[in-house]
């Protein structure tokens, strides 16, 4: 089994950081992302309720490291 995924392989405007993760500004969507929908208009609604999911879910505990807490989800 895979200890790791490589997040540039997905189509996705979920950003991962160093310790955790964050969506991708309107300005730095990439084309796959975009063509997912059916125009950027779209897209960029795509792309806010995502950000506010990932608002919603609170803060990553500082004391945890992301790779971790993945591998043990």
């Amino acid at each position: 089994s895979r200890t790791y995924f490589e997040p540039m392989y997905m189509q996705t405007a979920v950003r991962f950081c160093r310790d955790g993760v964050g969506v991708e500004s309107e300005a730095h969507l990439t084309q796959p992302w975009i063509n997912c929908f059916y125009d950027r208009e779209d897209a960029l609604k795509g792309r806010q309720i995502l950000e506010e999911a990932v608002a919603a879910s609170g803060k990553f505990p500082e004391d945890q490291k992301l790779m971790d807490a993945y591998l043990m989800w």
